[in-house]
C-alpha cells in the first residue's frame, strides 16, 4: 500500500480558530480512503503560522523536516505528499516554487492537490508543457497575491501612521499600560508602573536583571506580562525598550525576520521612568557587561570586575579561607596555573584602605576639564543630526507620494532611515556618557561608602550593591601586585606583613591614575596605607612587566612604617 503525507501550512496561526485546519484534514482524510493509500502521520507535517511567501516553511518549518527525510530516503518513493493546493507548498518567487516542486517529484514522490484535485508526478511533469504551466501559473498567481497582500498590509499601516492623533495604532501595548476604549489615549497602570520604576531603581542601585529577578520573585511581587512569575528575560527587556521612555517602534516579518518599519514614534506612550534615568541604567549595563564576575545576592567583593594580578594579567577574585575570613587572590594562582603565585591579602583591609583613599580624591584631580561639556556637546551635535535627518526623510516621502516614479526614492529612503538609525545610536551613547557622569558617580561613591561604615546589618547589603556600582562607575581597572614586607611595630619590633601594590585607572580619563602601597597583618587585621610617592616608592607603572619585576624587588628590601 503506498504511502501518504499530509501537509497542512496556513500563514496566519488566526485561522486556527476559523475552519482551515479541519477542512483540509478532512479533505486529505477523504482522498486517502478513495484511493486505498495508508495514511502516515508520524512526521506531524503542519506549519500552522509560517510564511510560505518568504520560503520559511521550506527552510525551518515543518516542510524542511519532510524535505531532510525524503533525501534521507525515510519517506520512499512512490510516496504521496498530499496537499489541499500547490500554494500551501511555497508562495515564493516563481523559480525558487518551481526548483522546490520539481526537486520532489524527482525524488519519485507525487504531489496530489485536493482544489482543483490533481495529481503531479515526475513523469507528468517531464512529459506535458501543460502540466509545467499549470504549475508556473499557480505559483505566479499565489506569490503575486502574496506580495499584494503585504503590500495592502504596509499601506494600512503608512494610512494609521496619518491618523495618529484620532486613533492609536494598536492594542497591543506594553504590560505596564492600557488603551483606551475609544483607543485615543494610553494610560499607566498604576501597580504595573511601580513595579518597572522599581526595577529601574534596583537596576540604577547596582542590581543585575538575574538578581532583580530573583529578588522580584523571593518577594512574590506580581509578575506583568504574560508569564505567571518573573522571567530574567522579561526585567533584561524592561530594562533596554525605549517604550519606556514612551517611544513606539513599528515592525515588520517575524523572528529573524523581523525589522523596523518606518521611524520611532516619540511621545507615543506615556513615559515611566525619566530620560535621565533611562540613560543611567543603560550607562549601568555596559559598565558590568565589561566588568564580568560572579554577582550573588550577598556583595562579598565591591570590586568584582574591576582588579587584575599585575603578575599573570588574570582576574583578581575573593577566595574564603580555613579561618573563614575573605581574602583577595589571584584567579589564575587559585586555579594552580603556572607562573602565578598564591598570595592572599585581606580582604576587609583592601576594601578600608581603598575606599578611605577615594574619600580624598577629588573630580578635577581625575577628570580632563573638558569631559562633561564634551559630553554635552555630543548629545546636541547628534540631536541636530538627527532633526536633520528627520526632515530629509520626511521630504523624500512627500516626493513618493507626488512621484509617480519612485524607484529612484526608495534607495534614498532606506540609506536616510539607515543613518537616522546609527545617528539615534550615537546619539543614545552621548547621553548615556553625559548621565552617567564620572564626578557624579565619585561623589555617590564617597556617600555610600560613608553610609555603609555607619549601617546595621539589614542595611548594609544594598547599600554595598550600589557602592560596587558607583565604584564601577568610578573605576576603569585596577592593576594589583601582591607581596610581602617588613612593617615597623611598636617597640622597635618587625613584622613580616602581606603588602598590595594598588593602580587605580579611573574612568573619566585612564591616563590618571593613584598608586597605593597597602600592608596588612592578616592576623590582626591592622592596615597601613600610602601613596607610592608616601611610602618612598618610584612612579613605576604596573602594567609594564619590567616596573613589575622592580617593584617585587623594591617590596623584597622595604621596611614600612
Amino acid at each position: 500500500m503506498r504511502r501518504a503525507y499530509s501537509y497542512v501550512r496556513f500563514s496566519d496561526r488566526r485561522q486556527m480558530a476559523g475552519d482551515s485546519l479541519r477542512r483540509q484534514l478532512k479533505l486529505t482524510e477523504n482522498y486517502c480512503e478513495r484511493k486505498g493509500l495508508f495514511l502516515d502521520d508520524s512526521l506531524r507535517l503542519q506549519d500552522l503560522g509560517v510564511s510560505g511567501f518568504r520560503g520559511k516553511n521550506a527552510d525551518v518549518g515543518r516542510l524542511s523536516i519532510f524535505l531532510e527525510a525524503v533525501k534521507q530516503k525515510r519517506v520512499p518513493a512512490g510516496s504521496v505528499l498530499v496537499v489541499e493546493c500547490l500554494d500551501r507548498v511555497s508562495r515564493t518567487d516563481v523559480d525558487e516554487a518551481l526548483f522546490l516542486t520539481m526537486g520532489i517529484l524527482k525524488a519519485g514522490i507525487s504531489i496530489v492537490t485536493l482544489s482543483p484535485e490533481r495529481e503531479y508526478t515526475a513523469d507528468t511533469a517531464k512529459g506535458s508543457i501543460s502540466v509545467i504551466l499549470e504549475m508556473v501559473i499557480a505559483f505566479a498567481l499565489a506569490n503575486e497575491e502574496s506580495r499584494k497582500k503585504a503590500e495592502r498590509v504596509q499601506e494600512e499601516w503608512r494610512e494609521r501612521f496619518t491618523r495618529l492623533d484620532e486613533e492609536k495604532i494598536t492594542a497591543r501595548v506594553p504590560a505596564w499600560l492600557r488603551l483606551s476604549d475609544d483607543r485615543k489615549t494610553f494610560a499607566l497602570v498604576p501597580r504595573a508602573a511601580a513595579t518597572v520604576r522599581r526595577i529601574y531603581q534596583m537596576a540604577e542601585d547596582g542590581y543585575g536583571s538575574k538578581a532583580i529577578t530573583r529578588k522580584l520573585n523571593a518577594e512574590k511581587v506580581p509578575a506583568i506580562g504574560r508569564g505567571g512569575d518573573w522571567q530574567e528575560s522579561y526585567v533584561q527587556k524592561i530594562l533596554t525598550t525605549r517604550s519606556i521612555l514612551g517611544e513606539f517602534q513599528s515592525f515588520t516579518g517575524k523572528g529573524r525576520e523581523k525589522k523596523p518599519f518606518g521611524q520611532p514614534i516619540p511621545n507615543y506612550f506615556p513615559p515611566v521612568v525619566s530620560e535621565a534615568q533611562f540613560h543611567r541604567v543603560q550607562a549601568a549595563i555596559k559598565n558590568r557587561k565589561r566588568k564580568a564576575g560572579p554577582r550573588g545576592e550577598f556583595v562579598t567583593n565591591l570590586f568584582t570586575g574591576l582588579l587584575r594580578d599585575a603578575k599573570d594579567g588574570g582576574p583578581v577574585v575573593v577566595a574564603t579561607r580555613t579561618n573563614g575570613k575573605r581574602a583577595l587572590v589571584s584567579a589564575k594562582a587559585r586555579r594552580g596555573v603556572r607562573g602565578s603565585a598564591y598570595l592572599a591579602f585581606p580582604m576587609a583591609a583592601f576594601e578600608a584602605a581603598i575606599l578611605d583613599q577615594l574619600a580624598e580624591v577629588k573630580a578635577q584631580d581625575i577628570l580632563p576639564e573638558t569631559r562633561a561639556g564634551d559630553a554635552e556637546a555630543r548629545v546636541d551635535s547628534w540631536s541636530g543630526r538627527v532633526h536633520e535627518l528627520d526632515h530629509k526623510i520626511t521630504k523624500t516621502r512627500e516626493r513618493i507620494d507626488r512621484d509617480p516614479d519612485i524607484d529612484v526614492y526608495l534607495d534614498l529612503l532606506a540609506d536616510l532611515e539607515r543613518q537616522r538609525r546609527e545617528a539615534m545610536a550615537e546619539l543614545d551613547k552621548a547621553k548615556q556618557e553625559a548621565a552617567g557622569g564620572t564626578a557624579e558617580a565619585l561623589g555617590e561613591m564617597k556617600s555610600l561608602a560613608k553610609l555603609v561604615a555607619d549601617a546595621g546589618p539589614d542595611e548594609r547589603e544594598p547599600l554595598r550593591s550600589r557602592l560596587r556600582a558607583k565604584l564601577a562607575d568610578v573605576i576603569e581597572e585596577g592593576v594589583v601586585l601582591f607581596g610581602r614586607i617588613s612593617l615597623s611595630g611598636s617597640r622597635g619590633r618587625t613584622y613580616r606583613a602581606r603588602a598590595a601594590c594598588v593602580q587605580l585607572h579611573f574612568r573619566g580619563d585612564p591616563r590618571r591614575y593613584r598608586s597605593y602601597l597597602i600592608a596588612a597583618n592578616a592576623r590582626t587585621g591592622y592596615w597601613l596605607v600610602k601613596s607610592f610617592a608616601a611610602a618612598g616608592l618610584p612612579p613605576l607603572d604596573l602594567r609594564e612587566p619590567a616596573d613589575v619585576t622592580r617593584m617585587e624587588r623594591l617590596l623584597a628590601r622595604l621596611n614600612f612604617e
